[in-house]
């Protein structure tokens, strides 16, 4: 069937149940009509395409899926899609809000340009509007214009199209984009829609503000072409010069917003609302101090002196004489806070010059800028004026205007002439009206006098809605089509902020103001709903709030009226049941032909016509209408009727706000004469409606507050944005207190120490490179999966770093050598600190002379030393890359470094770059190489590194000492260098062969090499060390006989000692308890110990694991869980060991856990969210991070930690802990505490489990 035009729907036209009333507007691609919707009865705006589109296959079909887009927008200044289809007769419509007032272009039109701070209001709720399309559905507007632009009568901005514009409404199509030429960006003119950016919607949002403030569009034109090659070649003329009433700042704001280059503007939406934000205030500001230009900014203030005694005046004669000094103190007094001021002043006026003052002028003297306070307060006072319904306010503002200067504009006499006449017949009104309703019941609130407002209230910033232009006097009522719903005089921003001398009180009332409005907003209309509990809390806050303010005025006409009136309105209905009969109720509990045969105090009966022409009834409650639309549509067949006066009006104007059926109650408002009455119900229809965002943001500001307290500080923080983002009035009543509340989390926030760790290495990186490294290792490591500041700032930081370090004298040193004798993880010697290897591995690959063969290595070299730095992403990349690198052809000590090193990362992240057989194939191999070469003794650093792979990883299928003969590699001749590794190697071996099962082989084995007269170990062995060794070996075969060395161990081993009597404790032998004792009187606690501060390996590293778990348990058990918090707490926060970094999510886990133990789950998910952000997680640990959320899926956690006995552990640790920290039942905590048995494999995780048992059976 073919597509009607555009034309041929007259008035009373119905499409798809909306009834046509009149056409608003008509383009090339369409035609807008008002229409109603029948079913709502509410009016739409409707768009119906022409014949033309519509027979375009892929137009409609963009049209479509724009309109169903647009359709899940719901924000206060977007226009509201409601519906969208094709009717009878192939005709395609899309059927949304309808705004009534008019468009932006209009206002331009009209009034010539806007002014900055009308613009600037404008602008910022457009900004919001296009932000919250592109945040929640990445929707670009494609068409933003002052056409699409609507102001509402009552100041709300509202843009139109959102979604569709793109396919709709365009006034020119040069290729498939199809762009409005005035407002087109320049890529969108040469056919370019890049995906995934916003930024040709902000040239377009550019283009609009530019025509607000110089009235004309950027590059105007009638030629559509001619035009759009401006937009792409021709310079932007600054705001500034067409418009010199423009400050520079927001002539260089709009110049931004309109680059050629989309790269040169604002990125998003958010940095445009930030800017648009700074602009509003630095105006703000600006008016402020205008009022001190002629005062004491532009010349001093002088305060006479105290009048002499004798100089009084004749009344002043019976004055005591005491007076004159307290006279005299309290002028002096006024003299120094004045001159104080003055100071001040002078300074916030020359700040806001600077943000604010349009560029090449001067400021101007004095009685100019008198002329100008008086100008920019006439501009206030007529904008005000056109809000302000009651003329003898009206009348009142413009007296005073009068009063104050002594020159007044030449439509001052014209305005004050209209508004005396309307006021004159107001009053006349009034006491005819006022002769009717004397028998009647009266109202609850009186009339708010027209003065200016109560010392607790301040005035409104008028939203720009209304022209500056002269109004005419307000219509008598009975001839008004649509009266706009009045406010009572509110709180502005400015006036809600809590200032140096607001009393708490006054914060209190306001806040307990919006909990009792929010609960009636709350409140669902049903007609057996007990109003009374809401009665009796409105009563409890007049109790405790009886000073007669505006909330009190409200709460009192709420209690007293409002929801009396609510309970009035189904017996009215009742007794209106007349009105009803015959009626149909829309909605799903009704059949389209059921009717209204009657209406009961219990039920409303319907009844309908069977087939054969009898007649068949049913019955509903009331208590089964549970849809409001069923209550609004009864209330306006029963009081819809203008002529009912507004104490009769009161229960359907209830309801209707109840139901939050806005436009209703503005319609039913409408038809009510004006009364003080009136004013009150449209302040709380505005109340309920602000109230939205006021509740949330009340909620969001003492859920900040409970957050801090429970040091859940990034939840807080989260908090703290969306307050500052909103412009409510809790968020700048609250304002001075979130500041302080912000401050408090900064430190806590991960963004912030990763910056700070940044900045520390920034400040140690020319002094000390060594902790410049680490500090960059830990700020990559633990945060590089997050922003945050000087994030981009490490890589040169890492540079300049690893070049300080090149200057190191024992680097130099060793450059001299052979690099293949100095290698990561197998070295000669101890590295002098921390990111040595990373600086070796630079100074190596720079080096002129390096031998071919050690060349395609150099990659692998940095590598090794990101580890060695605890950077294990970076090793993971550089080892990656050079995964196909033959390793057998490079130097022995080289190839086992890095075959460790590829063992290492591939453990830690599960990647398939090597298996564990051919790690321990290709150090063993090396390990061969070397003892057979003339110099034999690296192979004792190799053999050693071998058995720290073993260790380190789950390799216990694997036999890492095979074929290695441990006695004859310690017989090996060593230089003195040398010999400390014979220890590391024999204590490393020992260590993998206790926790591999082998205890009686290594017994065995250190009986055999016992260090005697010319033994194996006599070169390096002292007889305290002889008495350990053999201590040990009586410790494995029957628990007794250890001997603790009294005197320090040498730095090589010092890790390797621990973990052999770790090792040893780990070995289940009967009186290995006593042991634990030993390692804690050691090792102290991690962090303040000799252990850590050392610069411990990766050895030493899990030697600090472990001992974390030993004490933590002890703590557990003895029922501290405070304390074995504060544990894992100091283990997390060592900044100087790099090792750790590999230990950072198991930490996480262990303390998360213990948070959800002891009831904290916020702190827990906060930790869980910080191990998220980092690095150095691997994929695994990155799922058990969500393991805490509400909506984690177990069953898919089972299955990815199914290979993975470490993560099994911890996941049945972080679910245990939490289930038996929310009080499950004793039978819910055996449970939890048998999944945790099941997964504990390890000595250290059963000491854990054990001590969660513990601690379990002392809380019961």
């Amino acid at each position: 069937m073919a597509a009607r035009a555009a034309g041929d729907f007259p008035a009373g036209t119905t499409i798809a149940g909306y009834r046509i009333e009149r056409e608003l507007g008509r383009g090339a691609m369409a035609v807008v009509c008002r229409a109603i919707q029948l079913n709502l009865e509410r009016p739409v705006a409707l768009k119906i395409l022409t014949g033309d589109l519509a027979k375009n296959d892929e137009f409609v079909a963009r049209f479509f899926n724009e309109a169903r887009a647009a359709a899940q927008l719901s924000h206060p200044n977007i226009v509201q899609a409601y519906d969208a289809g094709v009717a009878d007769g192939n005709i395609h419509y899309f059927a949304m809000e309808y705004v009534e007032g008019e468009t932006l272009l209009t206002r331009i039109l009209r009034e010539g340009f806007l002014r900055p701070s009308v613009g600037l209001w404008i602008a910022l709720d457009i900004g919001d509007a296009l932000d919250y399309g592109w945040q929640t559905q990445r929707l670009t507007h494609g068409d933003i214009k002052p056409e699409n632009i609507m102001l509402n009568s009552s100041g709300q901005t509202k843009l139109a199209d959102f979604g569709l514009a793109k396919v709709a409404g365009h006034d020119y199509e040069g290729s498939e984009i199809m762009l409005t030429p005035l407002y087109a960006a320049p890529e969108l003119i040469r056919g370019h829609r890049p995906k995934e950016d916003c930024r040709a919607d902000i040239y377009s949002f550019g283009a609009t503000v530019y025509h607000m403030f110089a009235g004309v569009p950027p590059f105007p034109g009638d030629d559509a072409k001619v035009v759009m090659k401006r937009h792409l070649n021709e310079p932007l003329t600054p705001l500034e010069e067409r418009n010199p009433a423009i400050s520079k700042s927001i002539s260089d704001f709009v110049s931004h917003l309109l680059e050629k280059n989309p790269d040169d503007r604002p990125a998003d939406w958010q940095e445009v609302k930030r800017k648009l934000k700074l602009l509003e205030q630095g105006l703000k500001v600006a008016k402020k101090l205008k009022h001190f230009k002629g005062g004491p900014v532009a010349q001093p203030i002088l305060l006479k002196p105290p009048r002499p005694a004798g100089a009084a005046s004749t009344n002043a004669g019976t004055t005591k004489s005491r007076a004159t000094g307290t006279a005299r103190r309290r002028n002096t007094t006024i003299m120094i806070m004045s001159g104080v001021a003055a100071v001040l002043f002078a300074l916030l006026l020359f700040l806001a010059w600077q943000i604010v003052m349009p560029s090449g002028r001067e400021p101007r003297p004095a009685d100019t800028a008198a002329l100008d306070v008086a100008q920019a307060e006439w501009d206030e006072l007529s904008l005000k004026l056109a809000r302000i319904k009651n003329p003898a306010e009206c009348v009142d503002l413009l007296k005073a205007y009068a009063a104050k200067y002594d020159a007044v504009p030449a439509e001052y006499r014209e305005r004050l002439d209209q508004y005396e006449q309307a006021l004159k017949w107001r009053r006349t009104a009034e006491a005819v009206q006022q002769e009717q309703v004397k028998d009647t019941s009266p109202v609850p609130v009186e009339k708010p006098k027209a003065v200016q407002p109560r010392p607790t209230e301040t005035k409104t910033k008028p939203k720009p809605s209304a022209p500056v232009k002269a109004q005419p006097p307000p219509s008598p009522p009975e001839k008004v089509q649509a009266v706009a719903v009045e406010e009572r005089p509110a709180k502005s921003e400015e006036g809600v902020a809590k200032s140096a001398g607001s009393p708490p009180a006054d914060v209190a009332r306001q806040d307990d103001y919006v909990d009792y409005i929010a609960e009636l907003s709350r409140l669902k209309y049903s007609p057996v709903r007990n109003l009374v509990p809401l009665i009796q809390k409105g009563m409890q806050w007049l109790e405790k709030y009886p000073e007669d303010t505006s909330e009190n005025q409200m709460v009192s006409f709420v209690v007293k009226t409002m929801l009396p009136a609510v309970g009035e309105f189904q017996p009215r209905l009742v007794q209106k049941k007349d009105k009803l009969r015959g009626e149909r109720l829309p909605g799903r509990l009704v059949k389209d032909d059921d009717r209204i045969k009657d209406v009961t105090a219990s039920e409303i009966l319907f009844e309908k016509r069977t087939e054969y022409g009898g007649m068949t009834s049913r019955r509903v409650p009331w208590s089964a209408l549970d849809d409001p639309l069923y209550f609004t549509y009864l209330g306006k067949l029963a009081f819809g009727d203008a002529s009912v006066p507004v104490d009769q009006q009161r229960p359907y104007l209830a309801v209707l706000l109840l139901c939050r059926a806005f436009q209703g109650f503005d319609a039913g408002l409408a038809a009510v004469s004006d009364s003080p009455e009136r004013r009150m119900w449209g302040a709380l229809r505005n109340d309920l409606e602000r109230n939205v965002e006021e509740a949330k943001a009340l909620v969001s500001w003492r859920q900040a507050q409970a957050c801090l307290s429970r040091k859940e500080y990034m939840r807080a923080d989260r908090l703290i944005a969306e307050l500052k983002s909103g412009r409510t009035g809790v968020a700048a009543r609250h304002s001075e207190e979130i500041i302080k509340l912000g401050e408090q989390c900064e430190s806590y926030l991960p963004a912030r120490q990763a910056a700070d760790l940044v900045q520390q290495a920034r400040d140690k990186s020319g002094d000390d490179p060594s902790a410049a490294l680490v500090l960059l290792g830990i700020a990559s490591t633990r945060y590089g999966n997050m922003d945050f500041p000087n994030k981009s700032d490490i890589s040169g930081l890492l540079a300049k770093a690893v070049a300080e370090y090149s200057k190191n004298p024992q680097l130099e040193s060793w450059l001299s050598s052979s690099p293949a004798s100095f290698t990561p993880f197998a070295n000669t010697v101890r590295s002098p600190g921390p990111g040595f290897w990373l600086a070796y591995a630079e100074a190596i690959a720079a080096r002129a002379d390096l031998p071919p063969r050690f060349q395609p290595a150099v990659g692998s070299l940095r590598g090794l030393g990101l580890l060695d730095l605890g950077e294990w992403r970076g090793a993971l990349t550089l080892l990656a890359t050079d995964k196909d690198l033959a390793v057998e052809k490079l130097p022995a000590d080289l190839g086992a470094s890095i075959w460790f090193g590829r063992g290492m990362v591939a453990e830690r992240f599960g990647t398939n770059l090597v298996s564990p057989a051919s790690v321990v194939g290709g150090i063993r191999g090396a390990f061969t190489t070397q003892k057979g070469a003339s110099q034999a003794y690296p192979a004792v650093a190799t053999a050693a590194l071998l058995f720290d792979y073993g260790l380190l990883t789950d390799v216990s299928d694997i036999d890492v000492g095979e074929g290695l003969a441990l006695g004859e590699v310690l017989k090996i001749e060593c230089p003195p260098a040398y010999l400390p590794h014979k220890k590391r190697l024999l204590f490393a071996a020992l260590s993998w062969m206790i926790e591999s099962g082998r205890s009686n082989e290594a017994a065995t084995a250190l009986l055999n090499l016992t260090p005697g007269e010319g033994g194996v170990l006599s070169d390096c062995f002292t007889s305290e060390d002889t008495a350990f060794v053999k201590g040990i070996a009586s410790y494995l075969a029957n628990g007794t006989g250890l001997v603790i060395p009294e005197r320090g161990v040498e730095e090589v081993v010092r890790e390797y000692y621990y973990r052999l009597l770790i090792s040893a404790a780990e070995s289940g032998r009967e009186g290995s308890r006593p042991l634990d004792g030993v390692l804690l009187d050691q090792a102290m606690a991690v962090g303040d110990g000799t252990l850590v501060t050392s610069g411990i390996g990766m050895i030493g590293a899990s030697v600090c694991y472990d001992l974390v778990l030993l004490r933590v348990s002890r703590h557990m058990a003895a029922h501290e869980a405070e304390l074995a918090l504060d544990v894992v707490q100091r283990a997390l926060n060592v900044r100087t060991e790099p090792a750790l970094n590999a230990y950072y999510p198991v930490f996480c886990f262990l303390q998360a856990g213990l948070q959800a133990l002891t009831g904290q789950n916020g702190q827990a998910a906060e930790t869980l969210e910080r191990l998220a952000g980092s690095f150095v997680a691997n994929d695994v640990e990155l799922a058990l991070a969500t393991s805490l959320r509400p909506d984690a899926d177990s069953a898919k956690l089972r299955a990815k930690v199914k290979g993975d006995r470490m993560a099994r552990f911890w996941l049945a640790w972080l679910q245990s802990t939490s289930r038996i920290g929310g009080d499950e039942s004793a039978a819910g905590v055996e449970k939890a505490m048998e999944q945790l048995s099941e997964q504990s494999v390890s000595r250290e995780q059963k000491r854990l489990t054990e001590g969660l048992r513990a601690f379990c059976s002392s809380r019961r």
